[in-house]
């Protein structure tokens, strides 16, 4: 009976250690991993940065975009023609003026849905 007994401890103790074993090498692989994804992430970022400074990205152009203008850039409409932002052409269309930053929000898709509806605006024939 003592015999089986201290077999039984025996492996209790090879299993535990086994399984102390396995849990170390499960944790270096993640670690490793997850120190090689860390890594990886802050290298992306890092050239990102490099690649903005050196003027290889493209800029991101806010007019087109978002509709958000500065005073003085021309602009070609849909329907032909061309304008330049300024506050006078902003209001005359129904956008919104910003004062403060001499910006125009231009709202392209209400200007070609007016347009379709075949809505004039002021100083138009």
């Amino acid at each position: 009976m003592l015999a089986l007994f201290s077999l039984k401890i025996y492996n209790c103790v090879v299993n535990k250690e086994k399984i102390k074993k396995m849990f170390i090498t499960i944790f270096k692989g993640c670690a490793g991993c997850l120190l090689t994804a860390i890594g990886f992430i802050i290298f992306c970022f890092v050239a990102v940065a490099v690649l903005d400074k050196m003027g290889v990205l493209p800029e991101s152009d806010y007019c087109i975009e978002d509709g958000d203008c500065e005073e003085g850039r021309e602009m070609t409409l849909p329907e032909g023609g061309s304008f330049i932002v300024n506050e006078e052409n902003c209001l005359k269309y129904e956008w919104i003026w910003y004062e403060k930053h001499k910006m125009c929000k231009i709202d392209w898709m209400q200007y070609m849905s007016d347009r379709k509806k075949g809505k004039k605006y002021a100083g138009e024939n």
